[in-house]
């Protein structure tokens, strides 16, 4: 929930970040959501629904997130289309892959996950180096996980080292795990961000009901888009 909370977050920022919308926009692959019809704007609207009509005008710039294994992660993938075929490209963009199980320990009133994320996206296998960091990592991996991280380390319930960030690890990849290489080839590009997420059992449990409202909106963006 807290994951999905703050993906929620980062895509209420970003909605409304003209250099991220457009740097997106302008990107090969930018899928998305399909066939949206924009939502007009209404007297008093919520949060939430604005939010949803900001997406509906940019559709593209929504987040899928996956919870999974990695085996399951690119299976599903691979059963969504084929990389080596027509249809190569035609999956959702930007893909989250939050990898499970997680390793939990509890101290003294508070919790800790070793987190490992995946943020996916398709490219063309010949781009270069530097072609993918110019057109995919830069501009929207890289700023979408800083948003990320920040409304991460903004939440009342996380906690944070002394310098007041949470420290993590990231690595660039061309490739989703070795094991894979056969199924998915070089037709997409990764990063991986790893870090320990501390939490408050106490500020959890008093905010757990607007965590799950985050979460569930995020679901359901998509199946309020499908009806309009």
């Amino acid at each position: 929930m807290v994951i999905g909370g703050a993906v929620y977050d980062t895509l209420n920022i970003l909605s409304k970040d003209e250099d991220y919308i457009n740097a997106v926009k302008s990107y090969h692959f930018a899928l998305g959501l399909q066939n949206v019809e924009p939502i007009e704007e209404k007297e008093g609207e919520t949060p939430y629904e604005s939010l949803v009509r900001r997406v509906s005008e940019n559709p593209f710039i929504y987040p899928f997130l996956y919870n999974g294994s990695l085996d399951e992660m690119a299976h599903l993938y691979k059963s969504v289309l084929s990389f080596k075929e027509e249809q190569m490209y035609s999956y959702r963009y930007l893909g989250i892959w939050n990898i499970l199980p997680q390793k939990c320990a509890t101290r003294s009133g508070r919790l800790e996950y070793d987190v490992e994320l995946y943020f996916v996206s398709c490219v063309i296998r010949e781009w270069s180096t530097e072609m993918r960091e110019q057109c995919l990592f830069v501009p929207i991996i890289d700023r979408f996980i800083s948003v990320f991280l920040e409304c991460l380390g903004n939440s009342p319930y996380v906690l944070r080292d002394d310098s007041g960030e949470i420290e993590t690890r990231q690595k660039r990849g061309y490739n989703i795990h070795q094991a894979m290489v056969n199924e998915i080839g070089d037709y997409v590009a990764v990063q991986r961000l790893q870090f320990t997420l501390r939490l408050s059992r106490e500020e959890c449990e008093a905010y757990e009901d607007r965590l799950i409202e985050k979460y569930n909106n995020l679901l359901n963006i998509i199946e309020t888009l499908k009806t309009n």
